[in-house]
């Protein structure tokens, strides 16, 4: 039986990655001073189109596998950019989400070694939570741990739901959770070698 979220199948990397954070945000403007009214809405998710090196019919055939498993849009996978799964950043002990209640663009983070210097770099990605809970954000500044191992990293998107107080936090490999963006995902055959990308958007939960 097939269960989601899938892992995506090991063994390569993207060759490129078009990734596009999108934001709901309205404007209208005066037709005669010209003047501005700017709305930021919540609404603010992932969409990426991955596309895998050329591959022999016996390489792709996992990927395969995978994409025809997701049904279209119905399944969820977890991914990211390969190109991310190495942070800059010096992270170290055992970081979790630090209290509850926490939504918006602030993460706060306790359970690292005291006193790192950029535990988290800026532009790296974190992952929140794990399997169908797993959400992707970057980090939009340097994190440092205080004396208590704790602190607080400036994210996007925002957090949606909540996580609970003790809920882990990924920095290497981060992963969160996508779908397929259309139900007809495809790939293309040339002289016995096979190309593939995948066009995906996050799974908002």
């Amino acid at each position: 039986m097939i269960t989601y979220p899938l892992a995506m199948p090991g063994g390569a990397k993207f060759k490129t990655a078009l990734i596009r954070p999108q934001n709901v945000v309205g404007m209208t403007q005066a037709p005669l001073s010209l003047v501005e009214q700017v709305q930021a809405f919540d609404g603010n998710a992932w969409h990426m189109q991955l596309t895998l090196p050329v591959m022999t019919k016996a390489q792709a055939r996992k990927w395969l596998v995978f994409l025809v498993s997701l049904h279209g849009i119905k399944g969820t996978f977890l991914a990211n950019d390969t190109y991310n799964d190495v942070p800059k950043g010096v992270m170290s002990g055992a970081p979790v989400v630090n209290g509850s209640g926490n939504k918006g663009y602030e993460l706060p983070i306790r359970g690292m070694d005291n006193g790192l210097t950029q535990a988290i770099a800026e532009g790296d990605f974190v992952q929140v939570g794990t399997g169908i809970d797993a959400t992707l954000h970057m980090a939009l500044g340097n994190l440092d741990s205080d004396g208590s191992g704790e602190g607080v990293l400036d994210i996007w998107p925002r957090l949606r739901n909540e996580p609970d107080d003790g809920v882990q936090i990924i920095t290497a490999s981060p992963r969160g959770l996508f779908r397929l963006a259309t139900n007809n995902e495809d790939w293309r055959r040339n002289l016995g070698l096979f190309e593939i990308t995948i066009n995906c958007v996050e799974a908002v939960r």
